[in-house]
């Protein structure tokens, strides 16, 4: 990074010394003293952030991929029930109008999907189930999943990829079930254990050399291959969507057979158990210690979990187990046997607002919970945990679900986002790529990244883990830079940053203050940047200077450009904070006249001056015969 803004500098050098730029309107100048002007006002108080989104490697998101939304619009539902998925495949028209509505609604999906800085999403809703590729024996259809891919990669997301390891040709004697199932996959989905595993192991090498991105076999227009596959869902429950009947050995058989499977065609591919429900009665517990202790974790690159206690119905109960106590349990298998994998929370969630009658609950309290069970997650192992994009479900007074009223936008409505995707993002800014989280003690997470230490603390009086100053960010972005000895903590978290604020310098001839030289005496110019608790923030940094002939301003790795109106402006580079040593960026005459030069950066990195988040200096250099 130093040596990227050492040639920055030294590059402007050779270009300022002649520098003759044409006088700006008179209308333009004015403008462009009162925006200086009022950058000077003091940043020592409250500060309001223009949200940029950060990509965070800890969050991911589901349902964002979810078939189910095109069954009503085309009337699947009775079609399937006569012509099954066999049946779409050889009616050409059905198939192009199926296939158009369900990459319209990913398309639009996954582009919001990348508006909040998700990293990966969990493609858990059809598109990778035995029975949509394979319908008939041997006959592979990868439309769906296709589309699926190209949308992900379209938007930079990376994809979970969930196979569901059922066809209804495998169980030619079986009758499917007449309730009404999630998604169009479910009309004829015989979720019955395979009868023939080397037919499904052919299916799963099928798939994964389609999409491992080593250019053979592999799709067309493939850019961001499939490294990450989950085996089921929930397969403890006994549902429509499980044939393992509560039983934990079927479970091992089947997650033995496709973990082989995929790693015959694709070694670097990562293999995880379809999500594990909550460990809150005997029956699962027992699942999960049957698939252990016969070796299941030894064919498993991460484990997962999910806790949908809090925004569930279902699950709200009684004997509804904590959120500690269900780390602890996974925990405590993992250690049985010998094994310390990490972690993935594939469903998580609470509601805001009173959906179903349920007790209110605010914006700030959702946010608050998510924040908490993200950062305690991440104190236990877990890598990334997923959220809902946007839910359709709806009651039928059209009211949203519990479950619609847990996801980062509000149901259909997907203009009205949540504020806890806003304060999911800002967490990912400030500890992404985190080496080390300790946990102090209850309600208070001491996490250490490159160039800075963050406390994210809730609960009652003050913090001791961090001295001086300090930056510290509620929930919704606002932040303030104050003393660690000042800081009172409440329900809501705060991320408290180590270090005080941004200080640029800049000197003529070594001095901060104004300089008076003559026409023979060399300038020099000398810059430099403390970040304070800002370091790895990224930033927009500025370079411009000021004299009797006008602006300009330094994009590197051009020249000077003449600046005749503040959105003229561009930043000189565009990138994450680190501290900048004193560097001289020039050392040179100068011709008679008055110049101001002026190093700075803002916090908000998107092209443009952002008062809110500019801090600079300045230096006056006076040049006489």
């Amino acid at each position: 990074m130093k040596t990227l803004f050492y040639r920055f500098f030294k590059r402007s050098a050779l270009v300022l010394s002649s520098i003759t730029l044409p006088s700006p309107a008179l209308s333009s100048i004015v403008l462009l003293i009162a925006f200086i002007f009022f950058h000077s006002i003091s940043f020592a108080g409250t500060v309001v952030l223009k949200r940029t989104t950060t990509p965070s490697s800890m969050w991911g998101g589901m349902h964002i991929n979810t078939m189910n939304l095109i069954i009503a619009p085309l009337r699947l539902d009775d079609y399937l029930k006569t012509n099954k998925i066999k049946g779409l495949y050889k009616d050409n028209s059905t198939l192009v109008k199926a296939e158009q509505a369900y990459e319209s609604v990913v398309t639009q999906r996954f582009a919001l999907a990348a508006t909040t800085g998700i990293s990966m999403s969990r493609a858990e809703n059809g598109p990778f189930a035995w029975n949509l590729i394979e319908p008939e024996k041997g006959v592979y259809h990868f439309e769906f999943p296709d589309i699926t891919v190209k949308a992900a990669q379209a938007n930079g997301i990376a994809l979970i990829a969930t196979i569901y390891p059922f066809a209804s040709w495998d169980h030619p004697n079986s009758t499917p079930a007449t309730n009404s199932p999630q998604d169009f996959i479910w009309w004829d989905y015989i979720t019955e254990f395979p009868n023939d595993l080397s037919e499904y192991k052919n299916f799963v090498r099928a798939l994964v050399d389609r999409y491992n991105g080593d250019g053979i076999n592999d799709m067309a227009g493939l850019t961001q291959p499939i490294k990450f596959y989950e085996i089921g869902n929930e397969p403890e429950s006994g549902g429509f969507d499980s044939a393992f009947n509560h039983d934990g050995s079927k479970y091992f058989t089947i997650v033995k057979a496709t973990y082989e499977a995929i790693k015959e065609v694709c070694p670097d591919c990562r293999v995880t158990n379809g999500g594990a429900l909550s460990p809150q009665n005997t029956t699962i517990k027992t699942f999960w210690q049957t698939f252990a202790s016969l070796g299941g974790l030894n064919y498993l690159d991460y484990f997962n979990w999910h806790y949908n206690t809090d925004r569930s119905t279902g699950t709200a109960s009684s004997n509804a187990i904590s959120y500690e106590d269900t780390i602890a349990f996974w925990k405590g298998i993992e250690s049985q046997y010998g094994k310390s994998l990490p972690k993935l929370i594939t469903e998580i969630g609470t509601y805001t607002g009173k959906p179903q009658n349920m007790p209110d609950q605010s914006e700030a309290y959702q946010a608050a919970y998510y924040v908490k069970k993200f950062t305690m997650g991440l104190a236990n192992g877990v890598t990334v945990l997923f959220t809902d994009l946007a839910e359709s479900w709806t009651l039928p007074d059209g009211s949203v679900s519990v479950i619609g009223s847990s996801a980062m936008f509000d149901g259909n409505d997907t203009a009205k986002k949540h504020l806890y995707v806003d304060s999911l993002s800002t967490m990912a800014g400030l500890v992404n790529g985190f080496t080390k989280v300790e946990a102090l003690s209850s309600g208070q997470y001491l996490f250490t990244t490159s160039g800075k230490r963050v406390l994210i603390a809730w609960g009652s009086g003050g913090i001791t883990a961090l001295k001086g100053n300090v930056r510290v960010v509620d929930l919704y972005g606002n932040e303030q830079i104050t003393v660690a000895a000042n800081v009172t903590l409440g329900d809501n978290p705060l991320f408290i940053v180590e270090g005080g604020d941004i200080v640029p310098g800049i000197t003529a001839n070594g001095s901060a203050d104004p300089v008076a030289v003559k026409l023979t005496q060399p300038v020099s110019i000398t810059v430099s940047l403390d970040t304070g608790a800002y370091a790895g923030t990224p930033a927009d940094w500025w370079l411009a200077q000021y004299n009797t002939s006008g602006w300009s301003y330094y994009v590197y790795p051009g020249l000077w450009k003449t600046a005749t109106a503040s959105s003229d402006f561009a930043p000189g580079y565009q990138g994450n904070l680190s501290n900048l040593s004193p560097v001289e960026l020039m050392k040179t005459t100068l011709p008679e006249g008055q110049y101001i030069f002026y190093f700075g950066v803002d916090t908000a990195m998107n092209g443009k001056l952002d008062v809110n988040n500019l801090r600079y200096k300045s230096v006056t250099v006076n040049v006489t015969k």
